[in-house]
């Protein structure tokens, strides 16, 4: 006899999903957006690149300034837990295993460009665990 978690993958999940379009970067990897995200986790749809099931990502989500706050990044390290074709396209669903804000005028590129894992000694960041 099945539990009733084993069948329902919305129910395993740890945290609610929230439908949304935000724009990424995996490194100098690929582009592209969200379909949905929560704390512990996000699904990517990019049009191209070579992914694992297992493999350890970087990637950047972009948050546009507003009336009241500034551009900003959400800067991800996670597990590629899931690899699909969507519509022409690539569905990776990822476990966020850290994460960081940035200030969008404090990107660096080399730090963009790792595949996983955070530079030392960056200012205008804050570590989420």
């Amino acid at each position: 006899m099945r539990s009733e978690l084993e069948g329902n993958s919305e129910l395993r999940r740890k945290h609610q999903r929230i439908a949304s379009r935000i724009p990424i970067r995996i490194g100098g990897r690929a582009i592209g957006e969200t379909r949905d995200v929560s704390p512990s986790g996000a699904y990517l749809v990019i049009s191209q690149g070579v992914f694992l099931v297992g493999e350890l990502i970087r990637f950047s989500m972009a948050f546009e300034a507003t009336a009241s706050s500034p551009a900003f990044d959400l800067t991800c390290v996670g597990q590629i837990m899931r690899v699909e074709t969507v519509e022409g396209r690539f569905g990776v669903a990822v476990e966020i295993t850290d994460a960081r804000l940035e200030r969008a005028e404090s990107r660096r590129q080399e730090d963009h460009d790792m595949p996983g894992g955070f530079a030392d000694g960056r200012k205008d960041t804050v570590a989420f665990r």
